[in-house]
């Protein structure tokens, strides 16, 4: 609101509002809400900034201490997928059949002579 006059809002009362006609008053919540529509868009754009500028810091304080980016190297977000295979040991053991097969599922197939499809959680 710069250079613009403040208002006293505190003359505005119920009795205030009911004098003007209905489709001023329409017309005035139309205008207020694109007011408010354009503040907080200014101030997320601002608050974007910001934490984008904090973000470089960041990556030049680790760049500069040797350590990993905090960032996910392709800018994607991991996803967790559901499990495929449980253990028959102990349920709270599970894989989701990506990636290398994990040591205790190795171990109870072995043990029990058994394959993966053994493993596999029914639906």
């Amino acid at each position: 609101m710069t250079g613009k006059k403040k208002l006293d809002l505190g003359d505005m009362t119920i009795e205030f509002f009911k004098e003007i006609p209905l489709e001023e008053q329409h017309k005035l919540r139309e205008r207020i809400d694109e007011s408010i529509r354009q503040t907080a868009k200014g101030l997320l754009d601002l608050a974007k900034k910001e934490r984008d500028a904090k973000q470089k810091e960041v990556d030049e304080l680790e760049r500069l201490a040797g350590i990993a980016s905090s960032k996910p190297a392709s800018g994607k977000v991991r996803t967790t997928l559901p499990p495929k295979y449980r253990s028959k040991k102990d349920a709270a053991k599970t894989w989701s059949g990506k990636g290398h097969t994990p040591g205790w599922l190795k171990d109870e197939m072995a043990k029990a002579g058994k394959e993966k499809d053994h493993f596999l959680i029914k639906k």
